[in-house]
């Protein structure tokens, strides 16, 4: 059928005829629906279909033997709302199948104590990355974090430089940035800046600020600057880890420091803004101690990488590593 030109609709004479027309961009429009051979396939093979191919929490089908990832997948209602699979990033989503498969072919495989309990796994970790090149050369990302929860307060930071690129950041309403989008004419270093979705504006070197008082008018220059290198490094998550981890063991033996991740994590789960105040105020009551004891953790991380962040000074004191 002759697809519909510039909103008319085909007359009875074109419709079936053959026809060479020239243009810069053809989109085919189409209602959606599932493949026949596929329905027919799911349903003689008795699995269950619900919009899409219903698998439990290792990528199983109503079959045990008979596993599925992807857009044509999705979990079961049983574990309660959740993305469709589209909604994560897609290496994750590979990577977490292939274990399950693994797992089913290799009984010797140690399971995932995720995979043990009736648990969703864990796809949050990967932003669902897009990225095309568009007509007239521009080209195109988008980058964001999967959530269930929906953003009553979001942050929006936007730019455009003369050259016609247009970046759009968005910060969730505890300033964790959610998502990221470039159109331009340049490429931009993708793989860097998806590793910035998911952290805390106060990482970027104080963007909120910086942008609010009009310092900023490239995001995407602003966070190539020699001060982002070391966010972008390989080991700076297992940095994160070890942080993350020094806090948790005080949090045992501190009560002081276990009231306050308990203030952090409820005022997350409550949806409130955890802002640069609340942030000062856990500041001023931890001990220095901890204090101390993070700033050394965060200096060695600096003084073994050295030589990847060279714009970066470093004590003296520091530069040897514990």
């Amino acid at each position: 059928m002759l697809p519909c030109i510039a909103g008319l609709e085909p007359t009875a004479e074109e419709i079936g005829a053959e026809q060479v027309i020239e243009c810069d961009l053809l989109i085919g429009c189409g209602s959606g629906d599932i493949d026949p051979s596929l329905y027919h396939a799911v349903w003689s093979n008795s699995l269950v279909y619900d919009g899409r191919l219903v698998v439990d929490h290792r990528f199983r089908t109503a079959d045990p033997h008979v596993f599925c990832g992807g857009p044509v997948a999705k979990f079961s209602r049983r574990y309660g709302p959740t993305l469709l699979m589209q909604a994560y990033e897609s290496r994750a989503v590979g990577q977490m199948l292939a274990r399950s498969v693994l797992c089913e072919i290799d009984p010797s495989n140690p399971i995932n104590e995720v995979e043990d309990k009736e648990q969703l796994p864990a796809l949050d970790g990967l932003p669902k990355t897009i990225e095309a090149v568009l007509p007239g050369g521009l080209y195109y990302l988008h980058a964001a974090k999967p959530t269930l929860l929906g953003i009553d307060r979001p942050r929006e930071l936007t730019s455009k430089t003369e050259s016609g690129a247009f970046t759009r950041l968005v910060f969730d309403d505890n300033l964790i940035l959610h998502a990221m989008t470039y159109i331009g004419p340049t490429p931009v270093p993708s793989f860097n800046l998806i590793q910035l979705i998911g952290l805390s504006a106060s990482y970027m070197n104080d963007i909120l600020h910086r942008y609010a008082t009009g310092e900023v008018v490239d995001l995407i220059a602003f966070l190539q600057e020699p001060w982002a290198t070391a966010l972008y490094h390989e080991s700076f998550t297992q940095l994160r880890a070890v942080l993350k981890s020094v806090l948790s063991e005080k949090q045992a033996s501190e009560p002081l420091i276990g009231r306050m991740m308990q203030d952090i994590m409820q005022a997350t789960q409550q949806h409130e803004q955890v802002d640069n105040r609340f942030v000062s105020k856990v500041n001023e009551k931890m001990p220095l101690e901890l204090k101390e004891l993070l700033q050394v953790q965060l200096l060695d991380f600096l003084a073994r990488h050295s030589n990847h962040l060279p714009g970066y000074v470093i004590p003296t004191e520091a530069t040897n590593p514990l």
